[in-house]
């Protein structure tokens, strides 16, 4: 998703209510429940290197290369 997306969507809500990424994910839902919350404590652009490792899993190499790209990373945590 691109920010120009995330704004167009977000400005369609109340402004007051709160963020709450979640996942269905298998490997992040604990036992027992159906999926997992997420409190976004900030937000800010980075610049790296996208990649899958070897397992598949996505990956980043942060810094500056010739391969390298702007982004907007949400840091988040699996409590609030």
């Amino acid at each position: 998703m691109k920010v120009a997306q995330l704004i167009d969507k977000l400005q369609s809500f109340d402004r007051e209510l709160e963020v709450f990424p979640y996942t269905e994910e298998p490997e992040f839902v604990a036992e027992g429940h159906s999926f997992r919350l997420f409190h976004i404590e900030g937000v800010d652009v980075a610049e790296g290197e996208l990649s899958k490792a070897s397992d598949g899993v996505p990956s980043v190499k942060f810094g500056k290369s010739p391969k390298s790209r702007g982004f907007v990373v949400l840091h988040v945590t699996a409590d609030f």
